[in-house]
């Protein structure tokens, strides 16, 4: 059995994603771990700095640019209108549940549950493809 990990560079586009789609498609018995898109940890780490410095509309725009990004990803991945609505009802479920944080002061296990959710949403749109 292989275990295969993607992340950062290799899901940093549309492009290299599908480049990755006939390694986890084959008959081969594998275990695939996906981390976070390329740049998504820094756009994070940013929030959450923001929003511990009550800068709470840098935090909104800093957080709608990543969400721009898997946007952008999603409309590179999927050209049916099916999966284009699936695919930006997640990034819009999953991004508005990480933007109720950008009113508060963010503790450790909060920053935990938004890197989650996003490591869930990259999961989740790999899943329609």
């Amino acid at each position: 059995m292989k275990i295969l990990k993607f992340g950062e560079t290799s899901l940093g586009s549309s492009h290299r994603i599908k480049n990755i789609i006939p390694l986890i498609n084959n008959n081969d018995k594998k275990i695939v771990v996906l981390s976070a898109i390329s740049g998504t940890t820094n756009h994070l780490e940013r929030f959450v700095e923001l929003i511990n410095n009550k800068e709470y509309s840098h935090a909104k725009a800093c957080l709608n640019d990543l969400k721009n990004k898997f946007i952008e990803l999603g409309n590179g991945l999927f050209h049916k209108k099916d999966y284009l609505e699936i695919c930006n009802d997640i990034i819009n479920d999953h991004f508005s549940f990480i933007e109720t944080y950008a009113n508060e002061n963010i503790n450790v296990f909060q920053k935990k549950i938004i890197i989650l959710q996003i490591l869930r949403t990259t999961s989740r749109l790999l899943i329609l493809i």
